[in-house]
């Protein structure tokens, strides 16, 4: 794939232009953009907030093909929205003048406006935290700033989740006692609303809050208080029955449509869905790669889950194979090492969906906490999904989850591969998952400590893009 159809790769680039400059070029359509030419009753309040977030810190430029007699127009109704423009057709560089408009990103409604809305969105809420960050908040002005009718505006306001890293951002001057305490305030704040007032895209956001408090209370700058406890009967029964209310309102009467690998992540999930739905809604997809070593694996698991009968095999060689083959003619060049090793991921990933698609289902995540803090897992492979049982699961929470539910021991306790490569994941990686484990909990710096966390801030916008809804065991996350 071209490198600019990576959207990831369109936001760093985005993001390192400003980081040089401190500034952006944002070019913008006008017409069914930001105003409603056609008179239908559409309205643009989105496209027009995020470009007022920016317009202290870009230059906004009208990028239109209106006539001149109707510029005075344009510029009289962005300043009645209350959107500040450098000009209409006007080039911010001078000696580009003459050639297009000149701008780091674009927004119209002809031409990818929202993949340049969500990237323009990420990097405003980075930029926005990273500076409330720098100010955080006097904690002894904390409680005052917690009056329920406060609340209600915060939880409606778009930055939310500002607001969080305001209050709960890391901070090495706060004593154990206070992050605690604003944590115990925090969660007070998340059962204090009904949902019905609350969207459900700011439940994110409130547990982003508790989530870096913890990280301060067991990681950072804070000494690990040592209370890390998992109960697996407790976190198990909590899981199933999460799993039965996000179905209930996401999809009643779907089915679960899980890729059986044969490792111990999808097998624990495809068990989770049995227990909370019933196998006759449970669907395992087995997809070999041509060959695969393991695959009695795969067809133990649905044959121990009882689910083999409406499972299914689709091979995904011959596709992996043609795909590989055409992109190498139209590129005129090899793929590279990444291309292969990650293509089969995202292959079993449109053939999990059109298998949901096809029967009634929702597509399972069987990705874990470990892998997600490392990023491995490959982006639009199998960190996609519907939903997600295990995402913040450790991978040894997850082998007592196994235990827990009675699965084969050499199931639930298969060291961990990627399926892709005859390596296992801690032999790519060069360190074990106890150890990115034991960071996570309890906050405990292992030998490889900074590899870890280097390739955390290197991969987490695989997470932080696609934010599936996944259940929450309430357990610490030292590193955020």
């Amino acid at each position: 794939m071209d490198t600019y159809l990576i959207e990831a790769n369109c936001y760093e680039k985005l993001a390192e232009t400003y980081e040089k400059y401190g500034s952006l070029i944002i070019a913008v359509d006008f017409d069914d953009t930001i105003f409603d030419f056609h008179k239908k009753g559409r309205r643009y309040d989105d496209v027009i907030n995020l470009l007022k977030r920016w317009q202290n810190r870009s230059k906004i430029v009208i990028w239109t093909n209106s006539p001149e007699d109707r510029y005075p127009f344009i510029e009289g109704y962005c300043e009645a929205v209350g959107l500040k423009i450098f000009g209409v057709n006007k080039d911010v560089v001078p000696e580009m003048a003459g050639r297009k408009i000149y701008a780091n990103i674009y927004l119209d409604d002809h031409g990818g406006l929202p993949s340049s809305y969500r990237i323009l969105k990420q990097l405003i809420d980075r930029i926005e935290e990273n500076e409330l960050r720098q100010k955080y908040i006097n904690i002894n002005n904390f409680n005052k700033k917690m009056k329920p009718e406060i609340l209600n505006d915060i939880y409606k306001h778009e930055v939310f989740p500002l607001f969080c890293s305001e209050l709960f951002g890391a901070d090495n001057n706060l004593t154990k006692e206070m992050c605690e305490k604003n944590l115990a305030k925090l969660k007070e704040i998340k059962e204090a609303l009904p949902n019905s007032e609350v969207p459900k895209t700011m439940w994110h956001f409130v547990e982003d809050g508790i989530r870096i408090l913890e990280r301060d209370i067991y990681g950072f700058g804070v000494e690990s208080s040592g209370k890390y406890e998992f109960d697996v009967e407790k976190t198990t029964k909590e899981c199933i029955e999460w799993i039965q209310k996000w179905f209930d309102e996401n999809g009643k009467d779907c089915n679960a449509i899980i890729g059986i690998s044969g490792g111990k992540d999808s097998t624990v999930t495809a068990a989770l869905c049995v227990e909370a739905l019933g196998r006759d809604r449970v669907i395992g997809v087995m997809m070999p790669n041509s060959v695969q070593s393991d695959i009695d694996d795969s067809i133990k698991v649905v044959k121990h889950l009882g689910i083999a009968e409406k499972s299914m095999t689709i091979n995904i060689g011959t596709t992996v194979n043609a795909l590989s083959m055409d992109l190498r003619v139209a590129m005129g060049q090899s793929l590279s090492e990444q291309t292969t090793t990650n293509m089969p991921a995202r292959v079993r990933m449109t053939v999990l969906y059109a298998v949901a698609q096809t029967m009634n289902g929702r597509v399972a995540n069987t990705c874990n906490l470990s892998e997600d803090i490392c990023g491995y897992c490959t982006f639009g492979g199998d960190n996609m999904g519907a939903f997600a049982p295990l995402s913040k699961l450790t991978t040894e929470e997850i082998m007592q989850i196994g235990d827990y539910l009675g699965l084969p021991y050499e199931l639930a306790h298969k060291t961990p591969s990627d399926g892709l490569q005859s390596k296992t994941d801690e032999d790519n990686l060069g360190f074990t998952y106890h150890e990115i484990n034991e960071l996570a909990r309890k906050g405990e710096k292992g030998e490889h400590f900074e590899e870890i966390m280097a390739k955390y801030e290197k991969n987490k916008f695989k997470t932080d893009i696609i934010r599936i809804p996944s259940f929450d065991p309430g357990l610490p996350n030292c590193i955020g």
